[in-house]
């Protein structure tokens, strides 16, 4: 084995070569061996390859994202709820202060229950009542729908 290695160092030496040539091959190898220095200094030191360890990186990074995401759509749902339920509360308390207002109507209709001049009043409109020696007369509905208009009394 070590004469063909002789004999092919020989072969080479003893060609002719063209500087340019030379240089060129030198460069080339230079930049070759840059290139294996370079990635030599990349891989770290524990001694797994480039790969594995780009493939770990990828992994780690996959797993930021995926938690980021899921912290976003956690946070979205989040803000999605208050902002419904702030409508909600919105709402209920529109709805409780019509219910105020009604409750507020409905003492003042009790307070004048007590008035004579308003139980009549009442009786003559809701039950068609009248007085002894009144007349009720009743008029056709017109179509305006004035109600006032349909009903007359006449004293004695």
């Amino acid at each position: 084995m070590k004469k063909k290695r002789r004999s092919r160092e020989f072969k080479k030496n003893s060609d002719i070569i063209d500087i340019e040539e030379a240089r060129e091959r030198r460069r080339r190898r230079r930049e070759r061996q840059a290139a294996r220095n370079a990635e030599a200094e990349e891989q770290p030191v524990s001694g797994t390859g480039s790969h594995r360890h780009r493939a770990k990186r990828r992994r780690i990074k996959l797993v930021y994202v995926i938690i980021i995401i899921v912290a976003a759509v956690v946070v979205g749902f989040s803000a999605c709820n208050l902002v419904s339920l702030k409508a909600q509360e919105r709402e209920v308390l529109k709805q409780q202060q019509q219910l105020k207002d009604e409750k507020a109507k409905l003492e003042k209709e009790l307070e004048r229950a007590d008035d004579p001049d308003y139980v009549e009043k009442e009786a003559r409109e809701q039950l068609k009542l009248i007085m002894p020696g009144e007349k009720l007369y009743f008029f056709p509905q017109s179509d305006d729908g004035d109600s006032d208009s349909n009903k007359d009394k006449d004293d004695d």
